[in-house]
């Protein structure tokens, strides 16, 4: 269970680390006389672009693979 919950935590640190880089997080603070007002705001909308875009060059790189190998394949049997 220890180890699960680490995994998890590792995880979410991961996505805080990459999604601050990226620009889906934005972190502001607005100093009031009366305390400190700290707001999060999540862009879903790039979020869902860059989701988008990894998809787009997921399939581009495995439909490049699938060229190669089909090609390694054919010269294989051309040799026999």
């Amino acid at each position: 269970m220890k180890k699960l919950l680490a995994v998890v935590v590792v995880l979410l640190v991961v996505v805080g680390v990459v999604g601050f880089g990226r620009g889906w997080f934005t972190v502001t603070r607005d100093n009031q006389p009366e305390g400190t007002n700290v707001n999060l705001h999540i862009d879903t909308e790039k979020i869902q672009a860059d989701r988008e875009a990894a998809r787009g060059k997921v399939k581009d790189t495995v439909q490049e693979f699938r060229d190669d190998i089909r090609e390694d394949t054919e010269a294989l049997e051309a040799e026999q």
